[in-house]
């Protein structure tokens, strides 16, 4: 919501899959990325193919997890 009401254009994603084809279409400049994404593709596998793709080489990532404490 902050992003969008600073007037940045949002899309969000509930699996790795969509979030790739959202990225590969809109090119952003910053990714929030879950780690624990549903689908078949995780958020570090999904990660990983941004990175192995040549468009994303700027592109910031801010990956997040809720796995980081007991």
């Amino acid at each position: 919501l902050l992003l969008e009401a600073d007037g940045h254009t949002v899309f969000e994603a509930e699996t790795g899959e969509l979030g790739l084809q959202l990225a590969r279409q809109f090119e952003p400049e910053l990714i929030i990325l879950d780690i624990s994404l549903a689908g078949e593709i995780n958020g570090l596998q999904t990660l990983e193919l941004l990175r192995s793709d040549a468009r994303f080489d700027e592109t910031v990532v801010v990956a997040l997890t809720a796995h980081a404490m007991k």
